[in-house]
Protein backbone atom coordinates (compact mmCIF):
# COMPACT_ATOMS: atom_id res chain seq x y z
CA UNK A 1 0.00 0.00 0.00
CA UNK A 2 2.87 2.47 0.51
CA UNK A 3 4.62 1.79 -2.10
CA UNK A 4 1.15 2.61 -4.06
CA UNK A 5 1.16 6.19 -2.70
CA UNK A 6 4.54 6.78 -3.32
CA UNK A 7 3.92 6.07 -7.27
CA UNK A 8 1.02 8.37 -6.80
CA UNK A 9 3.28 11.47 -5.64
CA UNK A 10 5.42 11.04 -7.77
CA UNK A 11 3.11 10.69 -11.12
CA UNK A 12 1.41 14.04 -9.81
CA UNK A 13 4.65 15.66 -8.83
CA UNK A 14 5.34 15.58 -12.78
CA UNK A 15 2.40 17.65 -13.85
CA UNK A 16 2.06 19.93 -10.98
CA UNK A 17 6.11 20.88 -11.34
CA UNK A 18 4.95 21.33 -15.00
CA UNK A 19 2.64 24.11 -14.27
CA UNK A 20 5.38 26.55 -12.89
CA UNK A 21 8.49 28.18 -14.78
CA UNK A 22 11.29 29.71 -13.50
CA UNK A 23 12.62 33.54 -14.32
CA UNK A 24 15.68 34.71 -13.31
CA UNK A 25 18.24 37.10 -14.00
CA UNK A 26 22.09 38.25 -13.18
CA UNK A 27 22.80 40.98 -14.90
CA UNK A 28 19.59 43.30 -14.38
CA UNK A 29 21.40 46.82 -14.11
CA UNK A 30 19.90 50.08 -12.68
CA UNK A 31 21.72 52.32 -15.50
CA UNK A 32 25.77 51.26 -15.48
CA UNK A 33 24.85 49.69 -12.08
CA UNK A 34 24.01 46.27 -10.85
CA UNK A 35 20.50 46.78 -9.18
CA UNK A 36 19.24 46.45 -6.50
CA UNK A 37 15.32 46.58 -4.76
CA UNK A 38 12.54 44.08 -6.13
CA UNK A 39 10.57 43.30 -9.42
CA UNK A 40 6.97 42.49 -9.26
CA UNK A 41 4.94 40.60 -11.61
CA UNK A 42 1.55 41.30 -11.94
CA UNK A 43 -1.10 39.04 -14.13
CA UNK A 44 -3.39 41.49 -16.21
CA UNK A 45 -5.35 40.57 -19.52
CA UNK A 46 -4.86 42.04 -22.58
CA UNK A 47 -5.80 45.61 -21.81
CA UNK A 48 -3.30 45.74 -18.71
CA UNK A 49 -6.30 45.27 -16.12
CA UNK A 50 -5.42 42.93 -13.41
CA UNK A 51 -7.11 39.50 -13.70
CA UNK A 52 -6.75 36.13 -11.69
CA UNK A 53 -6.44 32.95 -13.53
CA UNK A 54 -6.69 29.16 -13.41
CA UNK A 55 -3.69 26.84 -13.61
CA UNK A 56 -3.94 23.25 -13.88
CA UNK A 57 -3.37 23.31 -9.65
CA UNK A 58 -6.11 25.72 -9.19
CA UNK A 59 -7.40 29.16 -8.78
CA UNK A 60 -5.27 32.23 -8.35
CA UNK A 61 -5.60 35.40 -7.07
CA UNK A 62 -4.92 38.54 -8.74
CA UNK A 63 -1.40 39.37 -6.38
CA UNK A 64 1.36 40.30 -8.15
CA UNK A 65 4.82 37.68 -7.84
CA UNK A 66 7.66 40.38 -6.52
CA UNK A 67 11.19 39.05 -5.87
CA UNK A 68 14.19 40.60 -4.14
CA UNK A 69 16.93 42.09 -6.46
CA UNK A 70 20.55 41.71 -5.14
CA UNK A 71 23.30 43.18 -7.16
CA UNK A 72 21.17 42.39 -10.46
CA UNK A 73 20.22 38.69 -9.87
CA UNK A 74 16.65 37.24 -8.99
CA UNK A 75 14.84 34.17 -9.13
CA UNK A 76 11.34 33.87 -9.13
CA UNK A 77 8.76 30.68 -10.06
CA UNK A 78 6.33 31.79 -12.56
CA UNK A 79 2.86 30.06 -13.89
CA UNK A 80 3.63 28.73 -17.42
CA UNK A 81 1.10 31.08 -19.34
CA UNK A 82 0.55 28.09 -22.10
CA UNK A 83 -1.24 26.11 -19.29
CA UNK A 84 -3.00 29.40 -17.55
CA UNK A 85 -6.90 30.03 -18.20
CA UNK A 86 -7.30 32.50 -19.85
CA UNK A 87 -4.24 30.74 -21.94
CA UNK A 88 -1.44 33.22 -22.58
CA UNK A 89 -2.00 35.40 -19.59
CA UNK A 90 0.41 38.39 -19.52
CA UNK A 91 2.54 39.67 -16.41
CA UNK A 92 3.08 43.26 -16.08
CA UNK A 93 7.26 43.71 -15.05
CA UNK A 94 8.08 46.67 -12.50
CA UNK A 95 11.31 47.55 -11.15
CA UNK A 96 11.52 49.36 -7.72
CA UNK A 97 15.24 50.10 -7.05
CA UNK A 98 17.10 51.59 -3.93
CA UNK A 99 18.21 54.52 -5.93
CA UNK A 100 17.03 55.48 -9.94
CA UNK A 101 14.27 54.89 -12.17
CA UNK A 102 12.49 51.34 -12.68
CA UNK A 103 11.24 49.74 -15.95
CA UNK A 104 9.75 52.05 -18.99
CA UNK A 105 7.18 50.74 -21.33
CA UNK A 106 7.53 47.56 -23.30
CA UNK A 107 7.26 45.17 -20.22
CA UNK A 108 3.32 45.38 -19.99
CA UNK A 109 3.06 41.83 -21.81
CA UNK A 110 6.07 39.28 -20.22
CA UNK A 111 5.14 35.56 -21.31
CA UNK A 112 7.22 32.83 -19.42
CA UNK A 113 6.56 29.65 -20.86
CA UNK A 114 8.11 26.54 -21.10
CA UNK A 115 9.71 27.08 -24.73
CA UNK A 116 10.28 30.48 -26.67
CA UNK A 117 13.25 32.90 -27.63
CA UNK A 118 14.38 33.46 -23.71
CA UNK A 119 12.93 30.38 -21.78
CA UNK A 120 14.05 26.92 -22.55
CA UNK A 121 13.09 23.83 -20.54
CA UNK A 122 10.93 25.85 -17.94
CA UNK A 123 14.13 28.18 -17.21
CA UNK A 124 13.70 31.57 -18.41
CA UNK A 125 16.18 33.76 -18.67
CA UNK A 126 15.00 37.40 -18.09
CA UNK A 127 18.53 38.85 -19.23
CA UNK A 128 17.44 37.80 -22.81
CA UNK A 129 14.28 38.90 -22.81
CA UNK A 130 13.67 41.60 -25.07
CA UNK A 131 11.24 44.63 -24.12
CA UNK A 132 7.82 44.82 -26.58
CA UNK A 133 8.62 48.43 -27.89
CA UNK A 134 7.61 49.50 -31.91
CA UNK A 135 10.15 50.13 -34.42
CA UNK A 136 11.56 53.74 -34.44
CA UNK A 137 11.93 56.13 -36.73
CA UNK A 138 15.84 57.05 -38.40
CA UNK A 139 16.06 60.40 -37.43
CA UNK A 140 18.39 62.59 -39.87
CA UNK A 141 18.22 60.12 -42.83
CA UNK A 142 21.44 58.50 -41.76
CA UNK A 143 23.90 60.58 -43.86
CA UNK A 144 26.74 59.63 -44.38
CA UNK A 145 29.37 62.16 -46.58
CA UNK A 146 33.24 61.61 -46.59
CA UNK A 147 34.96 64.82 -47.13
CA UNK A 148 34.48 64.29 -51.33
CA UNK A 149 31.55 66.41 -53.27
CA UNK A 150 28.92 63.96 -54.46
CA UNK A 151 30.85 61.04 -52.23
CA UNK A 152 27.67 60.09 -50.08
CA UNK A 153 24.80 57.99 -49.04
CA UNK A 154 21.63 58.40 -47.92
CA UNK A 155 18.17 56.98 -46.41
CA UNK A 156 14.82 58.26 -46.35
CA UNK A 157 11.29 58.60 -47.29
CA UNK A 158 10.86 61.77 -49.27
CA UNK A 159 14.17 62.68 -49.77
CA UNK A 160 16.50 63.72 -53.09
CA UNK A 161 20.00 64.74 -53.13
CA UNK A 162 22.14 66.72 -55.33
CA UNK A 163 25.84 65.40 -55.95
CA UNK A 164 27.34 68.67 -57.35
CA UNK A 165 25.77 71.31 -55.10
CA UNK A 166 25.82 68.50 -52.04
CA UNK A 167 21.79 70.07 -50.65
CA UNK A 168 19.15 67.36 -49.99
CA UNK A 169 15.08 68.29 -50.51
CA UNK A 170 13.16 66.71 -47.83
CA UNK A 171 9.74 66.76 -48.91
CA UNK A 172 9.91 69.74 -50.62
CA UNK A 173 11.87 71.79 -48.32
CA UNK A 174 15.84 72.18 -49.38
CA UNK A 175 18.76 71.51 -47.01
CA UNK A 176 22.93 71.60 -47.09
CA UNK A 177 24.08 68.07 -46.58
CA UNK A 178 25.92 67.52 -42.79
CA UNK A 179 30.08 67.11 -43.63
CA UNK A 180 32.02 64.43 -41.84
CA UNK A 181 35.29 66.13 -41.01
CA UNK A 182 36.25 62.88 -39.19
CA UNK A 183 35.92 59.36 -38.60
CA UNK A 184 36.90 56.09 -37.03
CA UNK A 185 36.35 52.88 -37.47
CA UNK A 186 37.68 49.72 -35.51
CA UNK A 187 36.67 46.17 -35.96
CA UNK A 188 37.52 42.97 -33.39
CA UNK A 189 38.92 45.22 -31.05
CA UNK A 190 40.19 43.60 -27.47
CA UNK A 191 41.79 46.06 -25.31
CA UNK A 192 40.97 49.69 -24.29
CA UNK A 193 41.49 52.25 -26.79
CA UNK A 194 44.04 54.91 -26.11
CA UNK A 195 43.21 58.38 -27.59
CA UNK A 196 41.65 58.49 -30.97
CA UNK A 197 41.60 61.49 -32.98
CA UNK A 198 38.11 62.51 -34.69
CA UNK A 199 39.29 65.67 -35.97
CA UNK A 200 43.23 67.16 -35.16
CA UNK A 201 42.10 70.83 -35.09
CA UNK A 202 38.56 71.96 -35.86
CA UNK A 203 38.28 74.65 -38.48
CA UNK A 204 36.26 77.01 -36.70
CA UNK A 205 34.45 77.90 -33.22
CA UNK A 206 30.98 76.15 -33.42
CA UNK A 207 28.72 73.44 -33.53
CA UNK A 208 29.95 69.78 -34.29
CA UNK A 209 27.73 66.46 -33.90
CA UNK A 210 29.83 63.46 -32.42
CA UNK A 211 27.73 60.18 -33.57
CA UNK A 212 28.77 56.51 -32.78
CA UNK A 213 27.80 52.93 -32.82
CA UNK A 214 29.60 50.16 -30.85
CA UNK A 215 28.77 46.61 -31.31
CA UNK A 216 29.79 43.42 -29.82
CA UNK A 217 32.06 41.21 -31.97
CA UNK A 218 32.68 38.05 -30.40
CA UNK A 219 31.41 37.36 -26.87
CA UNK A 220 32.69 35.17 -23.86
CA UNK A 221 31.92 31.31 -23.56
CA UNK A 222 31.37 32.56 -19.30
CA UNK A 223 31.86 35.86 -17.67
CA UNK A 224 31.63 39.57 -18.75
CA UNK A 225 33.00 41.92 -20.20
CA UNK A 226 32.04 45.77 -20.36
CA UNK A 227 33.41 48.25 -22.92
CA UNK A 228 32.94 52.45 -22.71
CA UNK A 229 33.58 55.12 -24.42
CA UNK A 230 34.68 58.59 -23.38
CA UNK A 231 34.34 61.37 -25.91
CA UNK A 232 36.45 64.61 -25.77
CA UNK A 233 36.83 68.28 -26.92
CA UNK A 234 37.47 71.67 -26.19
CA UNK A 235 34.54 74.67 -26.10
CA UNK A 236 35.69 78.51 -25.51
CA UNK A 237 35.15 78.08 -21.58
CA UNK A 238 37.00 74.65 -21.04
CA UNK A 239 38.22 71.25 -21.76
CA UNK A 240 35.11 68.77 -21.73
CA UNK A 241 34.05 65.12 -22.14
CA UNK A 242 30.88 62.59 -21.59
CA UNK A 243 31.03 59.15 -21.57
CA UNK A 244 28.47 56.90 -22.92
CA UNK A 245 26.62 53.51 -21.66
CA UNK A 246 28.42 50.41 -21.05
CA UNK A 247 28.67 47.89 -24.32
CA UNK A 248 27.80 44.58 -22.54
CA UNK A 249 30.06 41.38 -23.74
CA UNK A 250 28.46 38.95 -22.35
CA UNK A 251 27.22 34.48 -23.42
CA UNK A 252 23.84 35.56 -22.98
CA UNK A 253 23.75 39.02 -24.62
CA UNK A 254 20.86 38.72 -27.53
CA UNK A 255 22.15 39.89 -30.64
CA UNK A 256 19.54 42.87 -31.26
CA UNK A 257 20.77 44.44 -27.60
CA UNK A 258 24.24 43.96 -28.25
CA UNK A 259 25.24 47.51 -29.59
CA UNK A 260 24.69 51.45 -28.09
CA UNK A 261 24.81 54.07 -30.54
CA UNK A 262 24.42 57.91 -29.61
CA UNK A 263 24.60 61.39 -30.90
CA UNK A 264 26.81 64.09 -28.79
CA UNK A 265 26.08 67.60 -29.88
CA UNK A 266 29.12 70.13 -29.06
CA UNK A 267 30.25 73.40 -29.46
CA UNK A 268 34.36 73.45 -29.98
CA UNK A 269 36.88 76.34 -30.39
CA UNK A 270 38.52 76.43 -33.42
CA UNK A 271 41.77 74.98 -34.05
CA UNK A 272 41.16 71.95 -31.48
CA UNK A 273 41.16 68.56 -30.98
CA UNK A 274 37.54 66.37 -30.96
CA UNK A 275 38.63 62.75 -29.21
CA UNK A 276 37.53 59.85 -27.80
CA UNK A 277 38.93 56.22 -26.45
CA UNK A 278 37.42 53.06 -24.76
CA UNK A 279 37.64 51.38 -21.61
CA UNK A 280 37.92 47.99 -21.05
CA UNK A 281 36.71 46.20 -17.93
CA UNK A 282 35.92 42.67 -16.66
CA UNK A 283 36.70 39.01 -18.43
CA UNK A 284 36.21 35.67 -20.01
CA UNK A 285 36.07 33.22 -17.35
CA UNK A 286 35.87 30.81 -20.46
CA UNK A 287 36.33 31.41 -23.91
CA UNK A 288 37.16 34.43 -25.77
CA UNK A 289 38.77 37.11 -25.79
CA UNK A 290 35.75 38.87 -25.84
CA UNK A 291 35.91 41.94 -28.77
CA UNK A 292 33.88 44.73 -29.99
CA UNK A 293 33.43 47.05 -32.91
CA UNK A 294 33.87 50.70 -32.92
CA UNK A 295 32.58 53.40 -35.27
CA UNK A 296 32.76 56.95 -34.95
CA UNK A 297 32.31 60.01 -36.70
CA UNK A 298 32.16 64.30 -36.14
CA UNK A 299 29.81 66.46 -38.11
CA UNK A 300 30.16 69.83 -38.44
CA UNK A 301 26.84 71.76 -38.43
CA UNK A 302 27.51 75.37 -38.62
Amino acid sequence: MRKCLQWLVLLCAVPCAAQTVIVSASNLRDGLNPANGTIVFSPVNAAGAPVSYHTPGGQVSSSPITAKVVAGAFSVALPDVALTIPANLCFAGALNVLSGYGFGPGYSCIQPTQSNYWCSNGLCDFDNYIPSLPALPVYGGGLTLNGYAGAFTFSGPGVSCDWITLTCVFNGLSSPVVPTIGDSDVTGQVASLPTVNLVGATPATGKYRINYYANGNTACGSGTVFVTFTFSWVDPISARSVASIALTLGPSEAPISNSIRGAIPIYALASTAVSYNSTVVGSCATGGPASYDAHVAVEELQ
